[in-house]
């Protein structure tokens, strides 16, 4: 049996816990707002885990449900701000693709 490996994104867990943060503000179920952005709710329970990744459309769909930017769910930004990464996940997310180069040109330290 073939079984898909779920891999865990800093960024992933990020951008769910601040759906998931956005939707108990706003006091909705997680029903509730999948009802809304029209998707299901096992679909949107693994989002807000960061164990799934999520597309445009349907971040545009929650970000226009919870009434925040898709600025906001991808990097915390309120709108009017800059947008200004932490320096952990900017080294964390040049680490991965270092690593996947590696991988692909087969690159080796000596």
């Amino acid at each position: 049996m073939n079984k898909k490996k779920i891999e865990f994104n800093e960024f992933d867990i990020a951008v769910g816990s601040r759906i998931r943060s956005q939707r108990e503000k706003l006091g909705y179920s997680r029903e509730k707002l999948a009802e809304f952005a029209d998707m299901s709710i096992n679909y949107l329970g693994e989002v807000e885990r960061g164990v799934r990744k999520i597309s445009a459309y349907k971040l545009a769909r929650l970000s226009v449900a919870l009434g925040v930017t898709t600025d906001y769910l991808l990097f915390s930004v309120r709108h009017g701000e800059k947008y200004e990464p932490s320096i952990n996940f900017l080294r964390v997310e040049f680490e991965s693709i270092i690593e996947k180069f590696i991988k692909v040109v087969g690159f080796e330290e000596h």
